[in-house]
């Protein structure tokens, strides 16, 4: 292979790198966000529960299903 068709390969390598960098970055970022909110709303449920609060208002609030909601607070 020619000096010039190397170069072109080895520059593209970097790009594919960079931007495989920066995607898995968005997705790693994405994931943990997720999580967070998972974790925020299974906190609130729980406090929800424990002052009296009904399972279908406390699934209302958090904003996740009835049957989700009563499987975190181990309702099932």
């Amino acid at each position: 292979m020619c000096k010039a068709i190397k170069e072109m390969q080895r520059e593209a390598e970097q790009i594919g790198e960079q931007i495989g960098e920066q995607r898995g970055k968005q997705i790693g970022e994405q994931i943990g966000r997720q999580e967070g909110e998972l974790k925020k709303a299974k906190e609130s449920a729980k406090k929800l529960h424990e002052m009296g609060f009904a399972i279908e208002k406390t699934a209302q609030v958090v904003d996740y299903p009835v049957e989700e909601v009563k499987e975190w607070l181990g309702l099932v």
